[in-house]
């Protein structure tokens, strides 16, 4: 069974339906979107984001989950979401009085589950940090952008690079609709028209007709079949334990609080900020990252004496300008992350740069 069938085999209920700096196509409202999936029906792949309130109070997309990786160490503290987020901070069981769902940790500390629940908003329309299961394919877009200036720019071909289509249950279930009907993506454009808001939004996708402006019929161009694509793993691969901890700690730590639990030390062992051995406290962890002196290097008989010094380079500090060691991946001053891995090869470098040594990704500092 292919990719797409079988996820489409998978889903029983709708979703409530991304942080990439890729070049995503943005699905007009009330209007045809006329464009071309390539690769499938195997060039998909489906995750799982939740956006949250982060510590700054700003909203992050953070990718929790998908298929290769598994669920991070932030879904599960979120909790089992296919059993009402059963052991983790969002768990919740029927209230008999009221007959709806209640936050089992609700009392324990309610500003924060506010947080977490309703990202701050009890109205609901803010979204909350339960993540909503998402597809992504590589595309090509048929309708022009309009740049600042005005211009049309036809993206795509100017780039000669696909777009990522992002998209949720129950527009992914209107496209396994069409391909069943239509035959195989592929092979012709469809037009995706989008209706409605929040709950009440209507995904309507159907083979693109021939009237439509900018429709290809039949084949794509030997010039499109050879379009550079987008990593569809590397773009949704996990969210790392540095980039959770530099915009959750603080709730994370709260969470511990209330539950009683070591989510935060599991994020900083996996992280590289502790050495991951649950059986051994602190203060011994760090007596084991201390060299264990040799026969050879240690006198038997040594009273005092001259020891000798070793320079150590220093550089100031991106954020407190306080003078730290070179290469520091964390400032020992403020706190501050300082060099993070990238997305794509795993070369940590300075979170202030926008292309990675390592391999050339390319950043944009948000």
């Amino acid at each position: 069974m292919d990719k797409m069938s079988s996820y489409a085999s998978q889903i029983q209920e709708p979703g409530q339906g991304g942080g990439n700096f890729i070049q995503q196509i943005k699905i007009r409202k009330d209007s045809p979107n006329v464009l071309r999936l390539v690769d499938t029906p195997n060039g998909v792949e489906r995750y799982y984001i939740s956006w949250c309130l982060c510590d700054d109070d700003k909203k992050r997309p953070f990718i929790i989950e998908n298929d290769r990786e598994g669920k991070s160490i932030l879904s599960q503290m979120l909790g089992d979401r296919e059993h009402f987020y059963k052991g983790g901070i969002l768990e919740s069981v029927k209230d008999e009085v009221t007959n709806t769902g209640r936050l089992v940790h609700q009392e324990k500390d309610p500003e924060l589950l506010l947080r977490i629940a309703y990202n701050n908003d009890p109205s609901g329309s803010d979204g909350s940090w339960k993540p909503r299961e998402e597809y992504m394919f590589n595309a090509i877009q048929r309708w022009p952008d309009t740049e600042d200036s005005g211009n049309l720019l036809y993206w795509c071909k100017e780039n000669k690079h696909t777009k990522a289509l992002v998209m949720g249950i129950m527009a992914f279930k209107r496209l396994q609709d069409v391909r069943l009907n239509d035959g195989e993506l592929s092979e012709y454009d469809i037009n995706y028209i989008k209706k409605g808001a929040g709950f009440s939004t209507q995904h309507n996708i159907l083979k693109a007709g021939a009237n439509l402006p900018n429709v290809v019929i039949g084949p794509i161009s030997e010039e499109e079949a050879v379009y550079q694509r987008y990593d569809l793993i590397a773009e949704t691969s996990l969210s790392s334990a540095i980039d959770i901890l530099k915009y959750l700690r603080n709730q994370i730590e709260r969470v511990d609080k209330v539950m009683n639990s070591t989510w935060l030390r599991k994020l900083e062992e996996q992280a590289g900020m502790l050495p991951a051995n649950p059986q051994v406290d602190l203060p011994q962890q760090e007596a084991l990252l201390q060299p264990t002196p040799t026969p050879e290097s240690t006198p038997a008989t040594r009273l005092g004496g001259r020891i000798p010094i070793q320079e150590q380079k220093m550089e100031p500090c991106n954020y407190c300008k306080k003078m730290i060691p070179v290469g520091s991946e964390f400032c020992p001053e403020c706190k501050t992350t300082l060099l993070e891995p990238c997305a794509k090869c795993g070369t940590k470098f300075s979170v202030l740069a926008t292309v990675c040594p390592g391999c050339g990704k390319q950043y944009k500092l948000g």
